[in-house]
């Protein structure tokens, strides 16, 4: 697993932090991602998202 380190500066300026992401999968379908301060920018940011095959096998938002 790999690891970034950031400044201090970086991450309370929100202009610059909002625009540094993670995305962390596993070999099921599932995945996190969001901005690096937690501010779910895009519709897909959550920190669970699973495909659910029930329904149309797309994947969903649960933990947000």
């Amino acid at each position: 697993m790999s690891s970034m380190s950031l400044d201090h500066r970086q991450l309370v300026n929100l202009e610059q932090s909002l625009n540094r992401e993670f995305l962390r999968s596993n070999r099921a379908g599932a995945f996190a991602s969001s901005s690096l301060v937690y501010c779910n920018t895009r519709k897909n940011h959550g920190l669970l998202n699973c495909p659910i095959d029930e329904l149309d096998g797309d994947n969903y938002v649960l933990l947000s």
